[in-house]
């Protein structure tokens, strides 16, 4: 009888799909592969709201992925465009690194991972994706997210707690996360709504709803215009049949 079961068991595993028998680790690194090496610069707006009312940021990011030193630099402006902060996140080695400098380009102190984005109930952390670099990820079930078949990771937060992750099974970018508390208290929620296609079979993030559960605090991000950029900074110009 234990045979039989065992057997059993054996066969049902041997049914998943390759990707979900491989450890949570390198699922994270195959969804790090996915991230887009060409620069980008993705321009959208920040709304929050709570029982106190509504907000709206702008925000300019750029992805720098395909560097030798991958980084990522957000703007965020104000209401009328200007710019009110610059942030840099640099991977190193797998570690996060943070840098920040003011309107007039004076450099400030770096921000923590859980600090708060001007009052809009955003951390850097939401938008670092500094949580793609963690260690420790084990898969942990299959789900599906909307219509999109998901992997389920689990991972130990550095700072204390859990961080559940959904990869979608096919492209291999993460459609939700959330963000638990060391006694299992649901934190933060981040899910991708709604995603753009901005060449033959490359997309990228559209729209980003995100919860702030203890604050009671919703999020937005929806990102209207992405372009790809040359070494220099400057917006490359694509031809029409692309």
């Amino acid at each position: 009888m234990i045979r039989s079961l065992s057997f059993l068991l054996f066969s049902l595993l041997s049914l998943l799909p390759l990707q979900a028998q491989q450890n949570g680790d390198q699922l994270l690194e195959q969804v790090r592969a996915q991230l887009p090496k060409m620069p980008l610069r993705m321009t959208g707006i920040i709304r929050s709201r709570d029982r106190d009312g509504e907000q709206e940021m702008g925000l300019i990011t750029e992805l720098h992925f395909g560097a030798p030193l991958p980084y990522c630099e957000y703007q965020i402006l104000d209401g009328f465009g200007d710019l009110l902060i610059r942030v840099r996140v640099n991977w190193v080695s797998g570690k996060t690194f943070f840098e920040q400098w003011g309107p007039e380009g004076e450099r400030l102190a770096a921000p923590k991972p859980d600090d708060e984005i001007l009052d809009t109930g955003l951390t850097w952390r939401d938008l670092s994706l500094a949580y793609l670099w963690w260690p420790g990820a084990k898969w942990v079930d299959e789900d599906k997210v909307k219509t999109r078949n998901s992997y389920v990771l689990e991972l130990p937060v550095p700072e204390g707690g859990t961080l559940k992750l959904w990869v979608d099974q096919k492209a291999f970018f993460v459609v939700k996360a959330e963000f638990y508390s060391p006694d299992g208290k649901r934190l933060r929620k981040m899910e991708v709504d709604s995603i753009k296609e901005i060449r033959k079979d490359f997309w990228i993030l559209k729209d980003l709803l995100l919860r702030d559960y203890p604050n009671k605090r919703r999020i937005g991000i929806r990102f209207t215009q992405v372009d790809e950029l040359n070494a220099d900074g400057s917006v490359k110009e694509v031809p029409a049949s692309e």
